[in-house]
């Protein structure tokens, strides 16, 4: 995704999955994480910026609806997890995402008719926005729930970009911990793919999650249309190659170390593209990749645990 710098906030654009599939000897059972304890799977899905993806902002093609193409990849990764659409909540920056993209567009078809039914002020990506989310979800979420929330947006090191209707609004660490900290699931993960996102979620204050960045405290984030560092983290979080210790289940510890791996071959796969034909607004390549990483960090929650199970492969069963 396009590196943006002399703007707002400095950042690349970050959105939140990897078009890739777990792997093909597994098919997922009818019966998809169906528990018999009586848990509700609650997420929020938020693109805070469409900065960079569209329109005149738009400098090279890998870069268009990024952001959007992304936040439908966790979304779709989301309702393979067992999570129902009535309790996912979605944000896009202006609320008006670009419906026509060609790519996971039966997702996009799902998105626009479950998430986008109402007006488009309720769907824009404004903190106020989120805060009525979250505090919403505060009365209903209980320490036997989990709350999954991926943010998608530009950043730097000490606040994240969020739409505003003439100029883009900034949440800081301090904000962010204070709509999370009344919400206290028994499972919870918050992911913010933005760049210098590291030290963003250094700063945050939130007891009982895990919290993950796409980058490190003080590098340039990245994505694309064939990839960011949520949406590659939750498709890790049901992707049998990510049991690394063979006990039939995927941890956040083991999604995270997962995605990381990917996240570092995917950086590899396209960096003779970035180097050669990327449209880099005339910088120099070479220093703009230097700057950049793809290598996440985690944050544990002294009441949280990165060993806490995020899926069962008994839900998996092999192809006959």
């Amino acid at each position: 995704m396009k590196l943006i710098k002399n703007l707002i906030l400095s950042g690349a654009i970050m959105a939140a999955g990897c078009s890739v599939q777990p792997q093909n000897n597994y098919v997922l059972r009818k019966e998809r994480y169906l528990d018999q304890n009586p848990v509700t799977k609650y997420a929020v899905v938020v693109v805070g910026s469409n900065r960079g993806e569209k329109g005149l902002s738009l400098s090279d093609p890998y870069d268009r609806n990024g952001f959007f193409l992304q936040s439908t990849y966790v979304y779709k990764y989301l309702e393979e997890m067992g999570f129902r659409h009535e309790n996912i909540y979605y944000l896009y920056a202006d609320g008006k995402p670009d419906f026509s993209e060609p790519l996971n567009h039966s997702v996009i078809e799902r998105i626009r008719e479950n998430e986008f039914n109402e007006p488009v002020q309720k769907k824009m990506a404004t903190i106020r926005n989120l805060e009525n989310i979250l505090q919403n979800l505060s009365r209903k979420v209980d320490s036997n729930d989990v709350l999954m929330v991926s943010i998608a947006t530009h950043g730097n090191p000490y606040e994240i970009e969020m739409y505003g209707k003439i100029f883009a609004d900034s949440l800081t660490p301090s904000r962010l911990s204070r709509m999370m900290q009344k919400i206290k699931p028994g499972k919870g993960v918050l992911y913010i793919d933005a760049c210098h996102s590291g030290a963003f979620i250094k700063k945050l204050n939130l007891d009982d999650y895990v919290v993950i960045s796409s980058t490190g405290e003080y590098t340039y984030g990245w994505s694309d249309r064939d990839f960011a560092g949520s949406s590659m983290f939750f498709r890790s979080a049901f992707d049998p190659q990510s049991d690394m210790n063979i006990d039939g289940k995927i941890t956040i510890r083991e999604a995270f170390q997962r995605s990381s791996e990917q996240a570092k071959h995917h950086w590899n796969r396209i960096m003779k593209y970035l180097l050669t034909r990327y449209n880099w607004e005339g910088a120099n390549p070479r220093d703009e990749v230097k700057s950049i990483s793809v290598v996440p960090m985690m944050v544990v929650g002294k009441n949280a645990s990165a060993d806490t199970i995020l899926f069962n492969l008994f839900h998996f069963s092999r192809k006959k």
